[in-house]
C-alpha cells in the first residue's frame, strides 16, 4: 500500500482518535511517539510563532516558557492509523483537573495541558460528517516531510487563533463561542468548554454566573460538592484569582 507524506483520509470522527483507552490506536501512537519526542527538539516552528515563546517540552508538546496563569500550547495529536493532527489552545493554572477524587492543578510549563483547545477547521467537521481532512504521516519513512507540509498549512490558521485569543476577555468569548457551537468536535470535548468558562467566569469575578455553568457543565456522576470539593475550588479561584490572572497575553 502506497503511503503518503501529508495527504487526506476520511475522518474517523469519535472512532478516530488514539489515546488511553482505546486499544492498539494508542499502543502505535506510542511507539512512533518516542520517536517524535525525540525528533520535536530538532523541528523549529515556523518564525511566525516565534513571538508565542513556544519551546519544546516533551510529551508531544510546545508550551510557552512563562511563569503565568496562562499559557500558549502547540500540541501533537494522535489519531488511529498512525496519523496525527496538531492542536492548539491555551492551559489555565487556576482550573482543576478531576483525577479519581482529587483535585490536580497544572501549574508549571512541563505540566501544562489544553484546556482552551482548538484544531483545524477540517479535522472538526470530521466530527459531524465523513469529510476528509489533512494529516500528519507517523510512518518512520515520511515523518520529517508529513510534518512539516502540514505544518505549513495550519500555521495561517493557528497563528489566527493565538493572535485573536490575547486576554483573558478574549478567553472568555472564545470559550461562550464553543460552549454554544453544535458541532460534535466541541459537543465531545474533554474539559467541557462550558467547564472552562465557569472558572474562567471566576477568575473574571462572576461567581454567579459561574456556579451556573458548573452545575450545567461538570461531568457525568460528579457530585460539585463532593468529593472533588468543585464548588470550593470555584469560589476560591474567584476569591484568590482577581488581579493574579494575567489579562492580557504578550
Amino acid at each position: 500500500m502506497r503511503l503518503l507524506s501529508a495527504g487526506f483520509r476520511r475522518g474517523c470522527g469519535i472512532r478516530g482518535e488514539g489515546g488511553p483507552g482505546s486499544n492498539s490506536a494508542y499502543n502505535i501512537g506510542m511507539t512512533v511517539g518516542s520517536r517524535i519526542v525525540e525528533d520535536g527538539e530538532e523541528v523549529d516552528l515556523p518564525s511566525s510563532f516565534s513571538r508565542f515563546g513556544l519551546v519544546w517540552r516533551g510529551k508531544y508538546k510546545w508550551a510557552e516558557a512563562c511563569d503565568t496563569p496562562i499559557r500558549r500550547i502547540f500540541q501533537i495529536r494522535y489519531l488511529k492509523g498512525n496519523t496525527a493532527v496538531l492542536s492548539w489552545g491555551l492551559s489555565l493554572s487556576f482550573l482543576p483537573v478531576l483525577q479519581g477524587s482529587r483535585l490536580v492543578y497544572h501549574r508549571t510549563a512541563r505540566s501544562a495541558r489544553l484546556d482552551v483547545r482548538e484544531e483545524p477547521r477540517d479535522f472538526r467537521a470530521s466530527f459531524s460528517s465523513p469529510t476528509r481532512f489533512e494529516y500528519i504521516n507517523c510512518s518512520e519513512e515520511f515523518f520529517r516531510s508529513s510534518f512539516a507540509k502540514y505544518l505549513i498549512r495550519i500555521t495561517p490558521e493557528a497563528v489566527g487563533w493565538f493572535e485573536r485569543v490575547r486576554s483573558l476577555e478574549d478567553v472568555e468569548h472564545e470559550l461562550e463561542r464553543q460552549a454554544l457551537n453544535k458541532d460534535w468536535a466541541y459537543r465531545i470535548r474533554s474539559p467541557k468548554p462550558a467547564f472552562v468558562l465557569a472558572f474562567v467566569k471566576a477568575s473574571r469575578g462572576d461567581l454567579k454566573t459561574a456556579e451556573q455553568l458548573l452545575l450545567r457543565s461538570v461531568p457525568e456522576g460528579i457530585d460539585p460538592d463532593m468529593p472533588a470539593g468543585l464548588k470550593l475550588s470555584l469560589t476560591r479561584t474567584a476569591s484568590q484569582c482577581g488581579s493574579k490572572v494575567l489579562t492580557r497575553l504578550s
